[in-house]
């Protein structure tokens, strides 16, 4: 049998179990039961099957979710009676199993052929190009299994519109987290599985570019020691730290897991340490944490990242979390990848990547409602259609976010303003708020200047002047598309809060001291 997975969106429960012969009640047709990697859509049914049933899985794979098991409630464990390796051949039977290792966010996961009476199967199991592990896929293309009669593949972007230009690297989201702490004056709190390795090495590597520490608590710690790689990050390594949460602290004296605390002590904190490592610190987080946050006194200034599957946060037992984050102003940060974002905006936000080459966080955000997505996109699309010369259209759209005080986007269109071969003269002058040093550009910066000052009501005056410098009575209703599309982008990074791109650090701009008007808006 190969796999035994619990469906993400099924109740557990013993009745789902398949009605197949060795399942309930032994016998001998069950040779085995073959696992390809340690994720739940892939194993979760395992613990119904009646006691003894064989099961064949990677050597560190069941050594993960053991580990996992000691903190976990009715999860199984695994005692196989053969380990995967890669391309090392084993026999259940008349058949024959080859593994071969796979990049998957699963640490040991497996593709196989599966041999018997002359056929053979490739079976992918879940795999993916663009993680830690790449190189593995790149050497599947070019070393192959051969003579292959049926492929069974993964298949869970296959129809899926937009993935032709590729996924994000764990390095891009590297660099989301390293801007997502810049942007937290209190701890970094990290949402993700201690079992998806490649988010935990990625988020140990921000945490070096941030000089903050990670700090993990004793499940982590026993999944990645789990791992059997010394060149994964562990518990004893000086950049990370132990935190045990009160619910944690019991279940292990509940459960007498001493010697698995002892084996993680060497970096052990407690939450009289929390508060003052706070600004230097980020926390491998879960909700049955968020008491242990409020004890320790260390939410100010805390910044919530999300980085796991979207539709998580909708189930109900997510709510509590989400309550608790509003009610101590800690900002939540889901810098949504084209993978883990809504169905609808995936393609909207893959063309965007591809065509700029990296994902601009505003595009991230907004891809959480995919119509604000699509209207910035499509408003955007028809923009690029005025009559304005490209530098011209920046200049009107930095002029919008610099009256708007919106730092991500003065620093945006800083940039598109330079790639149209802008002065840097002019573009210093409308960042700083000075008097532009070319009269037809000056009409044009002091007119969309006007619009969003007036909110409209420029006058007679301000349009004769934006027209006696040279431009139409086409353009002037051309600037209000312009405004218009900043208007949504200023106001959605207001609302949710988002970071710079690292691409962008370059052109970092703060509204504070930025010019009159902003002074006399927020004296309004």
């Amino acid at each position: 049998m190969l796999e035994l997975g619990l469906p993400l969106d099924l109740e557990d429960s013993p009745a789902i179990l398949p009605r197949v012969p060795g399942f309930q009640e032994p016998d001998a047709w069950l040779l085995a039961v073959v696992i390809s990697h340690p994720h739940m859509d892939h194993y979760g049914r395992v613990r119904h099957l009646q006691p003894g049933v064989p099961l064949v899985i990677g050597e560190s794979a069941a050594r993960i979710l053991n580990a996992a098991a000691q903190f976990i409630r009715d999860a199984p464990t695994f005692d196989p009676i053969q380990t995967l390796h890669d391309r090392r051949t084993l026999r259940l039977g008349p058949f024959t199993i080859t593994p071969y290792l796979v990049d998957h966010a699963a640490y040991d996961a497996y593709g196989m052929v599966v041999e018997a009476q002359g056929k053979r199967i490739y079976y992918s199991g879940d795999f993916r190009a663009h993680g830690r592990k790449s190189a593995l896929f790149e050497r599947m293309l070019r070393e192959s299994p051969r003579d292959i009669d049926v492929l069974l593949m993964e298949g869970s972007t296959l129809g899926r519109d937009g993935t032709e230009v590729g996924f994000p690297t764990e390095a891009e989201l590297e660099a989301a987290l390293v801007a997502a702490g810049a942007d937290s004056t209190g701890m970094l709190l990290v949402y993700a599985s201690a079992q998806n390795i490649d988010r935990i090495v990625t988020l140990f590597r921000a945490c070096k570019r941030m000089g903050r520490l990670l700090i993990i608590d004793v499940y982590a710690a026993a999944v990645l020691a789990a791992t059997g790689n010394a060149r994964i990050p562990q518990s004893d390594w000086p950049g990370v730290r132990v935190f045990i949460p009160e619910r944690q602290r019991r279940w292990i004296a509940r459960n007498e897991l001493f010697d698995e605390l002892a084996r993680h002590k060497a970096n052990r904190i407690f939450p009289e340490h929390l508060a003052g490592m706070a600004p230097q610190a980020a926390m491998e987080f879960r909700d049955s944490m968020t008491e242990d946050m409020e004890r320790a006194a260390c939410t100010t200034g805390a910044r919530f990242v999300y980085s796991m599957w979207g539709g998580y946060l909708q189930q109900p037992r997510m709510q509590g979390l989400l309550q608790w984050l509003g009610t101590h102003d800690i900002p939540l940060q889901h810098i949504h990848t084209p993978d883990s974002a809504p169905e609808d905006a995936r393609p909207l936000l893959n063309a965007a990547q591809s065509k700029m080459g990296f994902l601009p966080n505003l595009l991230a955000k907004l891809a959480e409602a995919p119509a604000a997505l699509e209207a910035y996109l499509t408003l955007s699309g028809i923009y690029d259609g005025t009559s304005f010369a490209p530098g011209e259209r920046q200049l009107i759209l930095l002029a919008t976010a610099v009256e708007n005080a919106c730092e991500f986007c003065v620093a945006a269109h800083s940039a598109g303003a330079r790639r149209a071969k802008v002065e840097p003269s002019v573009v210093a002058a409308v960042r700083e708020g000075k008097r532009v040093p070319d009269d037809r550009l000056r009409a044009l910066v002091e007119f969309t200047q006007a619009v969003v000052i007036e909110r409209g009501w420029v006058g007679d005056a301000a349009v004769q002047a934006f027209l006696d410098a040279g431009f139409t009575a086409q353009q002037v209703l051309e600037v209000l598309i312009g405004v218009t599309l900043k208007t949504l982008s200023n106001y959605a990074n207001h609302t949710v809060g988002t970071p710079l791109n690292p691409e962008l650090a370059g052109e970092q701009w703060t509204a504070q001291g930025s010019g009159a008007s902003h002074a006399h808006r927020h004296a309004v």
